[in-house]
């Protein structure tokens, strides 16, 4: 498995023993762990006290990772996405090959490809999306890391304690 410097070695690691890590994403400091760890959703909604109106965000590697996960991408969103150098979030409600675990949340599910970020390193070593969730209130985004619920902070398995170590 190969390593680069984008990231510290051991934040893959986590994500391979399917934890929950709380890290700052390419917008927010996030709860996430990788799709297929499907029991995470239900500590994460204990936890949030998580509803379905609550926005999950799947972080994707690259447009081919999205293909597999939306049905029928309108070919506009293709080009805005192939051309688009910052990331840009759609919601998509036909899904596909997405764990029903998940399908409660399906209207309120976005997409989000982070080619520009290193987290996209990441996600395409495990071959899988990252699922995140804002590690602030309902009614403020975790912006910084001040922002950051404790509760958040005690259900990660893992966390880093700056965005400096990404």
């Amino acid at each position: 498995m190969s390593m680069t410097k984008n990231y510290p070695s051991h934040l893959l690691q986590f994500f391979e023993d399917k934890k929950i890590g709380l890290i700052p994403t390419d917008t927010l400091w996030c709860l996430c762990w990788p799709m297929s760890k499907v029991g995470a959703i239900q500590r994460v909604i204990a936890a949030k006290s998580l509803r379905p109106e609550d926005p999950l965000i799947f972080l994707m590697s690259d447009l081919d990772m999205l293909k597999h996960y939306v049905s029928r991408l309108h070919p506009r969103v293709e080009t805005l996405l192939s051309l688009q150098r910052r990331s840009l979030s759609i919601v998509y409600p036909e899904i596909q090959n997405v764990p029903e675990e998940y399908y409660p949340y399906r209207d309120a599910l976005a997409f989000r490809v982070v080619e520009e970020h290193p987290i996209s390193e990441i996600i395409k070593e495990m071959r899988e999306p990252l699922v995140c969730i804002n590690a602030g209130s309902s009614t403020k985004f975790a912006v910084d890391y001040l922002d950051i619920l404790p509760n958040m902070m005690d259900l990660a398995d893992f966390q880093l304690p700056n965005a400096q170590e990404f």
